[in-house]
């Protein structure tokens, strides 16, 4: 089978169509004019399909470089989808990490934080660091600050009420003084 069929000249002037380049990788170009690098494979006896992203963001050239970076890893044995996931969860894990190690959590900015105004007053009324920690627990730091792991952990963090002062309480109009933004349709 030929490989590296394509341009870069031709794919700038691609019709809607799949145009092959070789060993699986082909441009799929959408009525629209969008165009997409696509790769079929097979591992285990059974069909994936990778994407390498749009063209021209991706180039011919980084497509045949994806390519070749997946024939490898399927020679192996290797899922190249789970092999991209896995490096990503480990790139955020070691990210995550970093900021851990650094002080740069959500967590530990929030408690430095509330810990300088530890005294002070919030309208009046003298605020404890131990308030300030108890509110930022009502209001989910705990699982901001060690990661969200999807939109469940999100809706519960949204819908945590949310104490508002009597200057903001003031500036809302009378409908919405939950502290909850109303969004109109």
């Amino acid at each position: 089978m030929t490989t590296n069929k394509l341009s870069s000249k031709f794919c700038d002037h691609a019709t809607p169509d799949t145009h092959f380049d070789g060993d699986g990788l082909y441009l799929l170009v959408q009525a629209d004019g969008k165009k997409y690098w696509r790769m079929a494979c097979y591992l285990n006896g059974k069909r994936k399909l990778l994407a390498f992203g749009s063209y021209p963001k991706t180039s011919l050239i980084q497509a045949r470089e994806e390519r070749s970076k997946a024939q490898a890893l399927l020679a192996q044995g290797i899922d190249p989808v789970q092999h991209a996931k896995q490096q990503k969860q480990e790139q955020l894990r070691i990210h995550h990490q970093a900021a851990a190690d650094a002080g740069n959590t959500f967590e530990q900015i929030a408690k430095r934080l509330h810990a300088n105004k530890a005294g002070k007053t919030n309208h009046g009324r003298p605020m404890s660091e131990a308030a300030v920690c108890q509110a930022l627990d009502r209001m989910g730091y705990r699982m901001v600050g060690h990661g969200i792991r999807g939109s469940d952990d999100i809706k519960r963090i949204i819908q945590i009420p949310i104490n508002i002062g009597p200057m903001t309480q003031r500036r809302l109009p009378k409908s919405n003084q939950t502290g909850r933004h109303q969004h109109s349709s």
